[in-house]
């Protein structure tokens, strides 16, 4: 974003790639790819990283990507939330309150939106209102859980920035939110899989009829 204002514009795809290189580096440095929470949390990453290539040229097209990356984080929370069951109490409430802050932003957002464009929009509110559910639906007792309900709500919070700067309040100082924002919650998912080792170990015991420590 500096780059873009005050330094030398060239420089904003670079910056860009190497940024969305760094969560990418990030997950697989934590072992992504070493149980089924972190290849999936690896490819919604992945899919995050096409909607920052293809978002700044085609704003719908980044959506898009970006809301498959919600439907792929959503299954990576609820196999994790199988051997690490949030308590109702933690369900519900987070439900109460990502449920009226979907509503209300629904509401704030509706009479710029028109058409086809309302449908989308409105769509991908509701997924990653989900996306934010799901995440909250996996006990905050380890460090990669916590971890992965940050991310999820700060990426929620990123993304008012980012329809505010789209619909509403088209100024540039939106992106110097939303863009830290985004870029901050994508580290915090990738940093999630980093005990999910921890997980698995914690199933094999389950299975073998042992309770867990």
């Amino acid at each position: 974003m500096l780059a873009g204002r005050i330094w030398w514009s060239p420089l904003v795809r670079p910056a860009t790639l190497a940024a969305t290189g760094g969560y990418l580096a990030g997950a697989l440095g934590a072992g992504a790819l070493a149980g089924s929470y972190g290849r999936l949390m690896l490819l919604g990453l992945a899919l995050c990283a096409v909607g920052d290539v293809v978002g700044p040229g085609n704003f719908h097209h980044g959506m898009y990507a970006f809301l498959a990356a919600h439907l792929v984080f959503v299954p990576a929370f609820l196999i994790r939330a199988r051997t690490e069951p949030a308590e109702r109490t933690q369900v519900l409430v987070t439900t109460a309150l990502v449920g009226s802050a979907t509503v209300a932003l629904m509401l704030w957002l509706y009479p710029y939106l028109s058409g086809v464009e309302r449908i989308g929009i409105l769509a991908y509110a509701l997924v990653i209102a989900v996306f934010v559910l799901a995440a909250f639906t996996v006990r905050l007792r380890s460090l990669g859980a916590r971890a992965a309900a940050v991310g999820a709500v700060v990426f929620y919070i990123s993304d008012i920035f980012v329809a505010n700067w789209e619909f509403v309040v088209t100024d540039s100082w939106n992106a110097f939110v939303a863009y830290p924002l985004y870029y901050s919650a994508c580290l915090l998912l990738a940093a999630s899989v980093f005990d999910q080792g921890r997980v698995s170990d914690t199933v094999r015991w389950r299975r073998r009829g042992f309770r867990a420590t």
